[in-house]
């Protein structure tokens, strides 16, 4: 988790009360945390509102406008206990808002809820990915991104050489911001999440009936069948051969 507070003494106890459930890093102000947040992606974020440079506002509509940390969860700490001010936090995408001073066990009890929630979002996601690749779903800046990346997994699924270097090139990403970003939302890294895609097309094709193993194997970006058989076995617990004749056997 990242926590950003100007305040020493209390950013250092804060950190002694989420050390013993997280690896803490730290911030001193708003322009720091941006910078450790876009490079380390943390799962948490916990922020002071009234900071140096760049307050916890600016902060949190900073991370939520930005596509490699918009997933990540965002507590917004602050002395200004007005309707106005929490509307203000919540109106610039904060998920929690704790005015000062607080109960570190409420603190963070609400921390690991949210932290429970992307775990719980992330597996409806996979379900959604492995379920049904192309279809679109709401439109949050998860779901943005999510479709965003299948299409481009799905414009060069054919392509054996599709890895997650084109992913990070097309989607403008490091390898650490894309695997921390895919990795919250989906629980998969690209390379991962590009191989189950493949085989969650093989299926589709297989059902078609319409051809023949090898050449699914080649369809959806395997140059070597065998290896094809392997990867399908491996992650459906059948052959793509029994996988043919168990769907016919239910449609019949």
């Amino acid at each position: 988790m990242l926590l950003v507070e100007d305040h020493d003494d209390l950013r250092q106890y804060l950190t002694s009360c989420f050390r013993p459930h997280y690896r803490v890093i730290q911030a001193p102000n708003g322009r720091e945390g941006l910078m450790l947040a876009q490079t380390e992606i943390p799962d948490l974020i916990v922020s002071d509102w009234l900071m140096p440079d760049m307050d916890g506002v600016q902060l949190c509509e900073t991370l939520k406008t930005d596509e490699r940390t918009s997933h990540i969860p965002l507590i917004l700490l602050t002395s200004r206990s007005s309707t106005e001010s929490k509307l203000a936090g919540l109106g610039a995408g904060a998920d929690d808002y704790i005015t000062k001073p607080f109960n570190v066990e409420v603190l963070l009890s609400r921390a690991q809820n949210l932290i429970q929630n992307r775990r719980l979002l992330r597996n409806c996601y996979s379900r959604v990915i492995s379920l049904q690749p192309t279809d679109a779903i709401s439109e949050s800046a998860e779901d943005v991104f999510l479709r965003k990346t299948l299409a481009i997994i799905e414009a060069n699924l054919a392509n054996p050489d599709l890895d997650v270097l084109l992913l990070e090139r097309e989607l403008g990403m490091s390898n650490t911001q894309l695997l921390r970003k895919l990795k919250a939302l989906t629980g998969k890294g690209g390379n991962e999440l590009i191989r189950s895609v493949r085989l969650q097309r093989a299926t589709q094709l297989l059902q078609m009936g319409k051809s023949s193993v090898v050449d699914v194997a080649y369809a959806v970006g395997f140059n070597d069948p065998n290896y094809f058989r392997r990867a399908f076995r491996k992650e459906f617990g059948v052959s793509p051969g029994e996988w043919v004749k168990k769907g016919v056997e239910v449609n019949n």
